[in-house]
């Protein structure tokens, strides 16, 4: 039995270890076969920005580079600047300790342009690494000042506001008619006015309204509470005569969802008649803090401007009444909510209110009825 036992692993021994060899090279062979994932290089930062607006004619373009770059494919041939898809001459350079390539162009740029700055692939790293897909950016100088340009007299909302309004109406309004094209239709325009929220661009129904000389957008779906949010005016805007804007209009503001406002009030929002001895109501969306000097946000006045004294009182946690010392005497009279108000909850008024309102002669109260206009 010992020598059985002994010839079966003599002979099979070797069978055994070829097999392990075999399957140890295979694997080896495996780890060899993988190849390392590719290594990219990417601009994280460019001057001037794309999205701040028009640039100035003497206007030069610095790229830099997560990594070093090979300075033997910093060319034009790789780096180029473009109008209307023909290649502007440039003077390159590339700066070593920062990553950067600097783009000049050999000339002033023209006025009233769109510019392409154009980074291909051919582009390398210091280490052979490249560019992902090739990059677009693109520029459009300002008006030339011996232009009869038009201009922008008004906007909502303000660059750097704050507004209370989940699905705000938000405009341009010009100094001239807009000029279009006979095939144009003015009721949609969402190639002219864009809202941004990040990168995204937000689906918008974009008007222009001829008698208020103005681009109107309302988005087309609620915009989200606390939000950044970029409006964009395009270049495609015209006057008349084919007259550009003279200054850039992309601006920022913030939107939030209304959460404190007035919801209803006696005399109503929209104004009303009051008795000599009635009170003023006002119903809120939310709890209010009896802590609060009301005359410091809400004020009554005359026609005079007259400020009418009174106390406030907060009446089953949301209702806010205004008793005044005396009671109205004929006339008309406002009333004018202050946007500073907070509730309760610490949310800010989504926007001022004012009332108009007036009281008429009644059975306690002797004097000339006012006048229906």
């Amino acid at each position: 039995m010992t020598e059985y036992i002994k010839k079966i692993i003599f002979n099979f021994l070797p069978a055994a270890l070829a097999l392990m060899i075999i399957a140890t090279g295979g694997g080896r062979a495996s780890a060899f076969e993988k190849r390392p994932a590719p290594a990219y290089i990417s601009i994280v930062k460019i001057t001037p920005s794309s999205a701040a607006g028009q640039i100035q004619p003497d206007a030069v373009f610095k790229a830099e580079f997560s990594s070093a770059l090979d300075a033997s494919t910093v060319s034009e041939k790789f780096v180029c600047l473009t109008l209307n898809n023909k290649p502007v001459k440039t003077v390159l350079k590339y700066l070593k300790n920062s990553c950067t390539v600097v783009v000049k162009p050999a000339e002033k740029l023209r006025h009233d342009k769109i510019y392409s700055l154009i980074f291909k692939t051919g582009l390398r790293g210091a280490d052979g690494e490249r560019l992902k897909s090739a990059l677009m950016y693109q520029y459009s100088t300002v008006v030339s000042p011996d232009c009869d340009s038009f201009k922008v007299v008004s906007q909502y909302p303000l660059a750097g506001a704050e507004i209370y309004d989940s699905r705000p109406l938000i405009f341009v309004q010009f100094d001239r008619q807009l000029h279009f094209a006979a095939s144009e239709n003015t009721e949609d325009l969402a190639d002219y006015l864009s809202l941004y929220h990040k990168d995204e661009l937000i689906p918008s129904k974009v008007r222009y309204n001829k008698i208020l000389k103005r681009l109107e957008l309302t988005p087309a779906m609620e915009l989200k509470s606390g939000g950044l949010y970029s409006a964009a005016l395009s270049r495609k805007a015209r006057g008349t005569s084919n007259k550009g804007l003279s200054e850039t209009y992309v601006w920022q503001f913030i939107a939030y969802k209304p959460v404190f406002y007035l919801v209803s009030s006696y005399p109503g929002i929209k104004g009303g008649r009051l008795d000599s001895y009635d009170r003023i109501l006002l119903s809120f969306s939310e709890p209010l803090d009896s802590k609060i000097d009301y005359e410091e946000y809400i004020t009554v006045c005359d026609a005079k401007g007259g400020i009418i004294n009174g106390k406030f009182m907060v009446y089953n946690v949301k209702n806010l009444i205004f008793m005044p010392d005396f009671a109205f005497f004929p006339g008309n009279y406002q009333l004018k909510i202050s946007s500073q108000l907070k509730s309760y909850n610490a949310n800010r008024l989504n926007d001022a209110v004012t009332i108009d309102f007036s009281v008429a002669t009644d059975d306690y109260n002797v004097g000339e009825k006012i006048r229906d206009n």
